[in-house]
């Protein structure tokens, strides 16, 4: 099996009609600020459809636009959870 970097490596390689790609990021996608959810350059961002991260949920998965670019978050458990703190970091003000 030949798994294809982009749809520009598919067709160079011969097959016809490439499947839909899906954009998987690890941890964040590349390009959004993680501390604080801003994406300083939109058009260099990745935009995935799966990030997957680890042992807590960041700001970008959750404030600011950076939100949109993380499409669905998968979070894996990796044995952080007693070295946690147990308040949430972000409140929205009333």
């Amino acid at each position: 099996m030949v798994v294809h970097a982009n749809a520009d490596t598919a067709l160079a390689d011969g097959v016809a009609n490439p499947p839909a790609l899906i954009v998987v990021a690890v941890d964040v996608p590349s390009g959004v600020e993680v501390d604080t959810g801003a994406v300083p350059d939109p058009e260099a961002a990745v935009r995935a459809d799966v990030t997957v991260t680890f042992g807590a949920l960041k700001p970008a998965h959750v404030v600011g636009p950076a939100t949109v670019h993380s499409g669905l978050v998968d979070l894996v458990d990796i044995g952080l959870r007693p070295y946690l703190v147990t308040r949430p970091a972000v409140a929205q003000v009333e």
